[in-house]
C-alpha cells in the first residue's frame, strides 16, 4: 500500500503514518534496538511502501505492547 492507503487504512493522517515511521527508525539508529514488530515499510527510490500483511502484525504487537506515538 501506499503510505496514502495505509493512513486512510488507520484512519491517520499521511504526516501520523510518516512519524510513526520516523519515531521507529529514529529509535532504532539512536539506541540499535527496538523492541516489537518495526512498522512495515519499504522504500523503493523516494517512495514508501507498506506490506498489508505486515501492516496486520504491527497493528496487533503494538496493540500488545500498548505503544504510544506523539
Amino acid at each position: 500500500m501506499t503510505i496514502k492507503e495505509t493512513a486512510e487504512y488507520l484512519n491517520l493522517t499521511e504526516a501520523e503514518v510518516k512519524a510513526i515511521i520516523i519515531s521507529e527508525d529514529t529509535m532504532l539508529r539512536t539506541t540499535g534496538v527496538y523492541s516489537g514488530k518495526l512498522f512495515p515499510v519499504i522504500r523503493i527510490e523516494s517512495e514508501n511502501y507498506v506490506s498489508t500483511e505486515g501492516l496486520k502484525e504491527w497493528l496487533l504487537d503494538s496493540t500488545l505492547q500498548r505503544k504510544e506515538y506523539r
